[in-house]
């Protein structure tokens, strides 16, 4: 196992009460590869662990944070609109 201990984006986790299933996984589609066209890795950067063999990016650049994190956030308001 793999663990992310990166402090800098503690808003990316799951937070109180949210279902990873229920707001990300229709989501996976639209997740932004980056710069390299690898695709990143939601379990690591969400859950905060992922397994040892999974090839997904762990790490992202500056302008790849950005991207993924918006599509957090889009994500997170999908789901929202879902509750009703």
């Amino acid at each position: 196992m793999i663990y992310n201990s990166d402090k800098s984006n503690p808003h990316w986790r799951l937070q109180e009460g949210e279902n990873f299933s229920k707001i990300f996984y229709n989501c996976q589609k639209d997740c932004p590869k980056t710069s390299n066209n690898k695709l990143n890795c939601m379990k690591f950067f969400v859950r905060g662990v992922c397994d040892k063999s999974c090839n997904r990016a762990h790490s992202l650049s500056k302008d790849n944070s950005k991207k993924f994190e918006k599509f957090l956030a889009d994500c997170r308001e999908e789901a929202a609109k879902k509750d009703f």
